[in-house]
């Protein structure tokens, strides 16, 4: 067969460690279970579309939905909606984001020694020309529920210098 296809997020529910810590709060097992429920969906039809091109198809669903989960934080009004229902994020954005964050927390073991190593590095990339305040709201639910922050680059006049910044390996002064 000429195609192969890999959906990452498809099996994190049973996936997941049958022996983990306590989640962060109440109520997150069935948000969590949610949430995979609504990545499935998107990598389903992510995959119904890309399946369609020639040669193999490789792609990780887990980190494309949550590259648009960050930046979905950020949209408001028709965006939003629209990028809610092409993602299928069938919870609200309190509960979203801290799902993701159970999500991540689930993948790496919940803290406990691991059976496998899984490198989740998340980040943020905004314009130069866009001033980024540190302590607006979308920054901080980014920082709490990603782990990451809105870093800064050139897109306009220097592409080529954001490229190698954004693909540096994560922690090789970022």
């Amino acid at each position: 067969m000429n195609r192969i296809a890999i959906l990452l997020l498809s099996v994190f529910v049973s996936a997941l460690p049958a022996k983990a810590a306590e989640p962060l709060e109440t109520g997150a097992p069935a948000k969590l279970a949610e949430l995979v429920q609504g990545n499935n969906a998107f990598a389903v039809n992510l995959y119904a579309r890309l399946r369609r091109g020639d040669g193999n198809v490789f792609f990780s669903p887990y980190s494309i939905s949550t590259a648009l989960a960050m930046t979905y934080a950020g949209a408001r009004a028709e965006t939003a909606e629209q990028m809610a229902k092409v993602l299928h994020f069938a919870l609200e954005p309190k509960e979203l984001h801290p799902a993701f964050t159970e999500l991540t927390r689930a993948l790496n073991g919940y803290g406990l020694p691991p059976e496998y190593r899984l490198y989740v590095a998340n980040s943020l990339w905004g314009d130069r020309s866009v001033t980024w305040r540190e302590d607006c709201r979308t920054c901080n639910l980014i920082k709490a529920n990603y782990g990451t922050r809105v870093r800064p680059a050139d897109f306009r006049s220097e592409f080529e210098q954001a490229r190698r910044q954004i693909n540096r390996r994560p922690g090789a002064g970022t």
